[in-house]
This record gives C-alpha cells, structure tokens and sequence, in this order.
C-alpha cells in the first residue's frame, strides 16, 4: 500500500479507501503532516461470498460438530474419573434429629395430622434403637460406631417429647363461635347459627 506525505498547519489531511477526505486543513502545510493515500493502491476486501470457501468460515457440518462434541465430553468424564470423590456423610447425630422429632410434634398438635406423629414416632424408635444402648444415650453414630456420650444439650433436645405427645392436638378455648361475648348471646341470630354448628359437629363425629 502507498502513501503521499505532506507538512501542513494545524491539521493533518486522510484520505481513507473510499477516496473522500475526512478533514481538510486550511492553513499553510508547513508545520502537520499530511497523509493521504493513493487511490490506486487502495485494496478491496474480500467479499462474503469469496470467503466462503476459506478454513474458519465454513460452519461444521452437523455429524462432525456431534462428534467432537462428543469426544470433548469423554475427555472431560475421564478426567473428572481421576479425581478423588468426596466422602460420604453418614452420620446419625441425637440432637438434631431430637429437634425434627420436636417439629413434627408440633405439627400434629396444630393440624391433628396423624401423619406428622407417625413421622414423629418412627424416627423415635429409630433413635432408641441406634443411639441408644444399655439405658444411655450417645450423641452420634457414625459409619455404626457409637460416639461420645449424649451431653446437656442433647438431653435438653429429647426432654418433653414424651409429654408432647401425650397432650394431643390443641384444642381451641373456644367452645361456641358464635356466642363468645353477651351481646352474640342475646342475639337470636347468632342462637341460631350456634345450633346449626353444633348439629353439623355432631353429624362429623358421628361419621
């Protein structure tokens, strides 16, 4: 590619490959440099068309991409195969497994959900049987290996459920809706309301 140099003031002078001037300077060319290119030298790109054919434009053919798609994955498969897996966790720990058991407790007490003391009375006999031998309790089992004897805080976890149990679902204090203050009481409306509920009560237990 050629290139003419001139000296002008103030500016300097391109002429780019589409032949048109970008900035013409209006003082005298002693100080800048001009620089404009020769029409003639000015080469033209390729066309879409002409680069078709060259390596690293043509898009791979579907087979050839699935293939190395393919030989990518296994390389990487293999390489992950190499590597140390991580261990597994295996543990049974008495304190948090105390904590689920509490949890469910108190779900069927809210719902009377007999689905939550099941899940709660299983675990608890799969604790007694685990963590528990010869009448003492310890805080953890792991790979079948008793660990350390149960603390305060483990105790602490397993304390009440018992007596949870025991107390049932809440009851609501509550025992007419409908007639929980004088004036609902005075109200035939609401005498009304309160019969309709207690025979519907009555009909359900029945059932």
């Amino acid at each position: 590619m050629k290139y003419t140099c001139n000296r002008g003031k103030g500016s300097f002078n391109v002429q780019a490959n589409s032949g048109h001037v970008l900035y013409a300077p209006e003082g005298p060319r002693d100080t800048k440099v001009l620089l404009r290119e020769a029409p003639e030298s000015v080469p033209s790109l390729p066309k879409a068309s002409d680069r078709r054919g060259r390596s690293g434009y043509d898009p791979l053919p579907a087979e050839v991409a699935a293939a190395k798609l393919n030989k990518a994955k296994k390389t990487l498969h293999d390489a992950q195969l190499l590597r140390i897996p991580p261990g597994a966790d295996d543990k049974l720990i008495l304190q948090w497994n105390a904590l689920l058991i509490s949890g469910w407790i108190w779900c069927y007490r809210a719902t009377a959900d007999e689905k939550y003391l099941r899940l709660a009375t299983d675990l608890w006999h799969a604790l007694n049987e685990q963590l528990c031998s010869g009448g003492k309790w310890y805080r953890n089992l792991t790979s079948g290996q008793l660990g350390a004897p149960a603390f305060l805080d483990d105790l602490a976890a397993l304390a009440g459920l018992g007596s949870a149990v025991e107390a049932g679902p809440f009851v609501s204090p509550v025992r007419d809706f409908y007639l929980t203050n004088p004036i609902a009481r005075a109200s035939a409306v609401m005498a009304e309301c309160s019969a309709i509920a207690r025979d519907r009560l009555g009909a359900e237990a029945a059932e």
